[in-house]
C-alpha cells in the first residue's frame, strides 16, 4: 500500500547513504494524549500516513521532504494506529488521522519509491485538494523509474 512520510534532508542524506533505515526515525513513548501507538523502548519508529493531504496536519515548510513509500500491507497492519492532531485549520478542533508507525528496522530500500523537495511554504486557511497539493512540491528522485531502468537493462534480477 502506499504511505506518505514527512523527513529532512538529513534523513534523506542518510537513508541514500546507508542504503538502510535504521538509523532514521526515532525513540518515542507511549502517549495517549498524542497517539494510540504502543512503542517498544529503544527502538527507532518512522511514521507514515495513509493520504498525503494528512502531512498538512505537520505543517510542511519549504525544504522538507514528501517521500512516497510501497509498504506491504501486512507491515502496515501491525502497526496502524490513531495520531492526534490540532487541525490545521481551527487548531483548537483536534483530528484523530490514521497513520503508522512502524520499527526503522522494518522497513527496506525496495519500499521508497518516490522524493518531493516542498519548494515553497504550503500555508492554507482551507483545505486543498490533491492537485493543489502538488503545485507545492517538485519530484527529486524516482526509484521506480531507476528500478525499472536498471532490471530493464540486465544489471539486477
Amino acid at each position: 500500500m502506499i504511505v506518505y512520510r514527512l523527513c529532512d534532508s538529513i534523513e534523506i542524506e542518510k537513508i541514500m547513504a546507508f542504503q538502510n533505515f535504521k538509523i532514521v526515525g526515532k525513540q518515542y513513548k507511549d502517549d495517549p494524549k498524542k497517539s494510540t501507538h504502543k512503542y517498544v523502548e529503544g527502538k527507532n519508529y518512522m511514521h507514515f500516513f495513509e493520504n498525503e493531504i494528512d502531512l498538512l496536519y505537520l505543517s510542511p515548510e519549504m525544504g522538507k521532504n514528501i517521500c512516497v513509500y510501497d509498504i506491504p500491507n501486512d507491515i502496515l497492519e501491525n502497526s496502524k494506529g490513531y495520531g492526534n492532531y490540532a487541525d490545521f485549520i481551527n487548531i483548537s478542533k483536534i483530528q484523530r488521522i490514521p497513520e503508522y508507525a512502524i520499527p526503522s528496522e522494518a522497513i527496506n530500500m525496495n519500499y521508497i519509491k518516490k522524493i518531493y523537495l516542498i519548494t515553497r511554504d504550503m500555508d492554507f486557511d482551507y483545505f486543498p485538494n490533491q492537485d493543489e497539493l502538488e503545485d507545492y512540491m517538485s519530484c527529486m528522485v524516482d526509484l521506480t523509474k531507476q528500478r525499472n531502468k536498471t532490471i530493464d537493462d540486465g544489471e539486477e534480477r
